[in-house]
């Protein structure tokens, strides 16, 4: 029976470290970002489970007993986090806003009724099994139930919604109705020993397991092929849990060890067991690491390989042009292949920005840069397509308005795709308003537009990479849903923000992004500069 509770204590200890690691990782990746902060509480309030669980199951019924069983009733908010965690995944937040404060209202309720009236959740606490004390349940730890089984139906039927609609939300939410399962599949077994069924709790000490794959799924934030990830996980996870079932039979045998063996001294057990935990987890980040080089050495590797015979085309192109003399139709031809050709190169230039966005060893530049100038380099090199539409493009900004530091490529970059989107999905005749302006010290610069528009729903996913509304899809059918992505990736690495405004279909939007007043050059600064 000891054996039972030590494994289950270990399992617990082992469960919340790897927990909390992969909570703080991807805090840590982008403490800015809505998904990773609300993902990070939703990791706080599950491993708390993993605290409070192994410390009052060894502990005899007492009042310390109580009070650590007690703590159980925080479980709602780890429901609540999870639904809110998944409606906004699915990019349902705003949509379905009601149903999460609904459930954060009801979450509260069972709080202040159970903390002021703790009795009606636990009336007591006794021993079950080979557990020195567990739960036995009161009225409204009945509601808490109900709780669990109602309030997650309202997000799992927009995760299977998203999965109808197909596409990129189709791969997202097989990802989350996945681990949703996983998870609801470990939490069970704890319960049924609350109501005097004879399950062993023990398998719940890996719930919070559930969360390691959703990392993997935001720190890779694309979730192309729920396989990929879920293997690499699978293959990560028996490295870890063999490493913990290793770990644990030490541990169980270190004193019958020293006994043995009167020269083993009791400290060195411990020892080869941080040995073997640094030796693993350096393996498993060295697995992880090694993914993602190979990942941006074959973009950057292909990228620059088309570069040289794309360039090579533009020249033979221009010749072709001049060869081409008075014949119409040759010259038409030679448009063509150059059109075609360009888009080629743009598309290059994409890639090669995805990888050195992401990848940590690129160096982003630090100087004063006029951002309306950039805007009106970007205007000026897409003018041809302004007038092939006949837009009405403007560019203003309020006087004195200060340079910003910052790299002048990337944010040429960012420009060029909130312009080009605007020209793209503006239908001809329309205008275009590009200007800039200093707010509460923020920087802020602005693309509106009187094109397509996008609806409430999908500008909450509009900057994720390879999303790409039904109404993006026909109007450009080339485009490959990275730009804004990239674009937001550059925003934040400058410390700023990013987002849209639109009315909805067909009222046009207002793209934008500010950055911080430390970014903005002083008056006296800019003289010198």
């Amino acid at each position: 029976m000891e054996l039972s509770l030590l494994f289950l204590t270990l399992g617990h200890i082992f469960s919340f470290i790897i927990t909390m690691s992969v909570g703080l990782f991807v805090f840590l990746k982008n403490p800015r970002g809505k998904l990773n902060v609300l993902f990070f509480v939703l990791v706080v309030v599950t491993s708390f489970y993993s605290v409070y669980f192994p410390l009052a199951a060894r502990i005899d019924p007492s009042p310390l007993a109580y009070w650590l069983w007690f703590l159980n009733i925080f479980n709602v908010l780890g429901m609540t986090g999870y639904v809110h965690f998944m409606l906004h995944a699915i990019g349902r937040e705003f949509e379905m806003r009601w149903y999460i404060l609904l459930t954060y209202a009801i979450a509260i309720v069972i709080l202040l009724v159970g903390f002021f009236m703790p009795h009606l959740f636990l009336p007591e606490v006794t021993s079950k099994l080979y557990l020195h004390s567990y739960l036995n349940p009161g009225p409204l730890y009945h509601v808490m139930m109900l709780f669990f089984m109602i309030m997650p139906i309202g997000a799992f039927i927009e995760l299977v919604r998203a999965y109808f609609r197909g596409g990129t939300d189709r791969t997202r939410a097989e990802y989350y109705i996945t681990t949703s399962i996983i998870g609801y599949g470990l939490a069970v077994p704890s319960f049924f020993l609350v109501y005097d069924i004879p399950v062993d709790p023990l398998f719940g000490m890996f719930v919070g397991l559930y969360t390691v794959p959703i990392a993997y799924g935001i720190v890779n934030d694309n979730l192309l092929d729920i396989r990929v990830a879920l293997k690499r996980a699978l293959v990560y996870g028996v490295i870890i849990g063999a490493l913990g079932a290793i770990l644990t039979g030490l541990l169980f045998l270190n004193n019958l060890l020293v006994t043995a063996f009167p020269s083993l001294q009791f400290w060195m057990v411990p020892l080869l067991i941080a040995v073997i935990s640094t030796v693993v987890g350096r393996f498993v980040w060295r697995q992880f690491y090694e993914t993602e080089r190979l990942k941006y050495e074959f973009i950057t590797i292909a990228t620059h390989k088309l570069r040289t015979p794309l360039t090579s085309i533009r020249w033979e192109v221009s010749a072709l042009k001049d060869l081409a003399g008075d014949n119409t139709e040759l010259k038409e031809i030679a448009r063509r292949i150059d059109s075609a050709n360009t888009r080629l190169i743009e598309l290059t230039n994409i890639l090669v920005e995805a990888a050195q966005t992401e990848n940590s060893s690129y160096t982003y530049r630090e100087e004063p840069v006029d951002v309306i100038e950039l805007a009106d380099e970007v205007v000026e090199s897409l003018k041809e397509k302004i007038n092939e539409k006949s837009l009405s493009v403007k560019v203003t900004h309020e006087p004195g308005l200060p340079k910003i530091i910052g790299d002048p490529d990337r944010l040429h970059s960012v420009i060029e795709v909130l312009v080009e989107n605007a020209i793209i999905y503006t239908p001809e005749g329309g205008w275009i308003e590009i200007y800039a302006l200093m707010k509460r010290g923020w920087f802020t610069f602005t693309v509106h537009d009187s094109g397509a528009g996008i609806s409430k729903e999908d500008q909450t996913r509009i900057f994720s990479r390879f999303f790409r509304t039904d109404t993006a899809k026909k109007i450009d059918t080339e485009g490959m849903g990275l730009g804004l992505a990239i674009s937001k990736n550059i925003v934040e690495k400058h410390d700023g923000n990013i987002g849209v405004y639109s009315g909805g279909p067909g009222k046009g939007s207002a793209f934008w992004f500010s950055l911080p007043p430390v970014r903005v050059v002083k008056a006296g600064e800019a003289k010198k500069s």
